[in-house]
């Protein structure tokens, strides 16, 4: 009875976490009532049934005293899965998702071992979702496989056609955190951005997403962007959401340009004028300190802004 009892708590499980996540806290905290029932003997639905959960819910799940949620439950699952042949690449992957997302992970050897069958199983992948959540998974592990990694890279180019903007700059900023530099998908990236960024009339991005973008831009540096293709565009994009952006947005935008040490052509001193449309005499201090200290390090830098951002320092001081 255990065993049909646990398909059909599974099965809701992943109902809910492919619905909205608001309107189905009640459901989720009835599948995990009946989740501690069957976690006293564990099979592969009732561990998919967990994983599910873990992935939508992990706040929820890690509240919930009856459910045990640490690493040597995450590791006796994973020796569960192992021994038992019928265990596919879903069921692996679900516990390496799952683990990241409850910041729990299993023991190193099973880290070892989720890495090398989520690395033979990849190209099961077909949704962008899934491969985000892989290498989501991938870097929170205490001992992060980087042959999986450049696994993720890989699958990444086939799949890189159909990414978002958000969706890929989510993906560079996990290379660059771990200093995965795989030439084809950079290539691939960089070709991919361009195109988003020229061709999609507003591109719409939001002020937080243009931010992380041109961080990771900057931070995988001429690696990306040996051209400085993608900075000049994303110079254009920012210009337009600069009216929206508070002063510490701006000086953020700022530093990251100024990372990337680039040649100041007109996109950036288009920027700059944008800037300059701000009243940053108002700025504190602190602000106004930061955009000058980012400015000193580009060359050819707007004198004008700099000058009103000396001469807030001067006013108000820097505390």
């Amino acid at each position: 009875m255990l065993g049909s009892d646990a398909e059909l708590l599974a099965a809701t499980c992943r109902a809910v976490e492919s619905c909205d996540h608001v309107k189905n806290q009640r459901q989720a905290q009835i599948c995990m009532e009946a989740l501690a029932v069957h976690l006293e003997e564990l099979n592969l639905p009732a561990i998919s049934a967990f994983c599910s959960l873990g992935k939508f819910q992990p706040k929820l799940l890690l509240a919930n005293e009856s459910v045990e949620t640490t690493a040597e439950m995450m590791t006796r699952m994973c020796e569960i899965a192992r021994k038992n042949p019928e265990a596919d690449f879903g069921i692996f992957r679900d516990i390496m998702v799952a683990a990241g997302r409850l910041g729990v992970q299993p023991s190193e050897e099973m880290q070892h071992f989720l890495a090398v069958k989520i690395s033979d199983g990849i190209s099961e992948i077909r949704a962008v979702r899934e491969l985000l959540q892989v290498a989501d998974a991938a870097q929170r592990q205490g001992c992060v496989d980087y042959c999986l990694m450049h696994d993720v890279a890989r699958e990444a180019v086939k799949l890189i056609e159909i990414m978002e903007i958000g969706q890929l700059s989510h993906l560079m900023g996990i290379f660059a955190r771990q200093e995965v530099y795989d030439g084809e998908f950079l290539e691939k990236a960089r070709e991919r951005l361009l195109c988003l960024l020229a061709i999609r009339e507003k591109v719409g991005m939001s002020g937080p997403q243009m931010l992380n973008l041109m961080t990771v831009v900057s931070r995988l540096n001429t690696s990306l962007d040996p051209e400085q293709e993608v900075l000049d565009l994303l110079c254009m994009r920012a210009k337009e959401l600069i009216p929206t952006f508070s002063e510490i947005n701006i000086t953020q935008l700022l530093l990251a340009v100024q990372k990337r040490r680039p040649v100041v052509g007109e996109a950036i001193h288009e920027l700059m004028e944008s800037v300059m449309s701000r009243d940053v005499s108002a700025w504190s201090p602190c602000s106004a300190a930061t955009t000058f200290c980012a400015l000193s390090k580009l060359s050819h830098f707007s004198g004008e802004l700099a000058v009103t951002c000396l001469t807030v320092v001067n006013k108000k001081g820097v505390s």
